[in-house]
This record gives C-alpha cells, structure tokens and sequence, in this order.
C-alpha cells in the first residue's frame, strides 16, 4: 500500500513537471507583454527582476536547444551530451531563480516557476528512459515509437 502511495506521487510529480513543461513558454510570453507594457521604477530590485526574466527564457531556450539537438539515445554520446547540457541549464536556470527571489516585477511568480521548469524537465526525462528488454541499448522518447509491444498473454 505504501508502495503504490509513493509511485503515486512520483507519478503525479512527473505530470506535473510534464504540464509546466509546456506551459512554461505561455507563462513567459505574458510575462514579457506584461513587463514590456508596463512602467515600473529604474531601482535596483526591478533591474534584477528584468535579469531573471531574462535568464528564465534563456533557460527554457537552453532546454529547447538541448532536445532538438539530442544525439540518439542509445549512443554512448547521449550521456555525455545529457550531462554537459543539464549543468549548462541547470546553472542558468539557478542564477535565474535566486535572481527571482531578489527582483520584483508583474508576474515575477511566473519567473520563478518558469526558472525551476528546465532543469526538472530534463531531470524527469532521464527518469523516464529505461533500457530495451534483451539489449543494453538505452530507449528514449523518439525511440518508444519503434519497440515492439511485449504485452503478456493474457488467455
């Protein structure tokens, strides 16, 4: 019982992180109309603000870049490529966050999600590929397409 509580969770986690995923570019778009319309004071906390907004996007970019980018999942190059890619998200989208919590801006909230989404999107990418049953090849999401159904028989 416990067990299907935590893989509950985590499953829940991973739509989520799934969902914002994709809502992160809707959540910046209005962010940038809003913060573009309007005319806030030159201090130093809203320069800030303009900062993370600034590296909120060029993380979701990063992020973006990364998977068009993406050798083969079942390359040994893939977990090279992951890995470079991940810290490169992953500090900018740091710098971002802390830049969030000190700026001030209209939807700074979204800043703030919008800045953690990357590098847990790739985090839950790698969570969810699983080696290919049989093979020591590595499936990924452009590969699941591709495998056979190995449904058990259920007669």
């Amino acid at each position: 019982m416990k067990s299907n509580l935590v893989s509950m969770a985590i499953a829940s986690a991973m739509l989520a992180v799934a969902v914002l995923t994709y809502a992160t570019p809707v959540l910046l778009a209005i962010a940038w109309y809003r913060r573009l319309r309007s005319h806030p004071s030159n201090g130093i906390r809203v320069k800030v603000g303009w900062l993370s907004l600034v590296l909120a996007s060029l993380g979701f970019i990063l992020l973006v870049v990364a998977i068009k980018v993406s050798p083969d999942p079942g390359s040994p190059a893939f977990e090279i490529w992951f890995a470079k890619w991940l810290k490169i998200c992953s500090v900018v989208s740091s710098v971002a966050l802390v830049a969030s919590l000190v700026g001030v801006g209209k939807m700074q909230w979204a800043v703030r999600l919008s800045s953690a989404i990357p590098p847990l999107s790739m985090l839950v990418a790698k969570a969810l590929e699983s080696r290919a049953p049989g093979s020591g090849r590595i499936v990924g999401f452009a590969d699941i397409s591709n495998q056979p159904a190995n449904f058990p028989d259920c007669r």
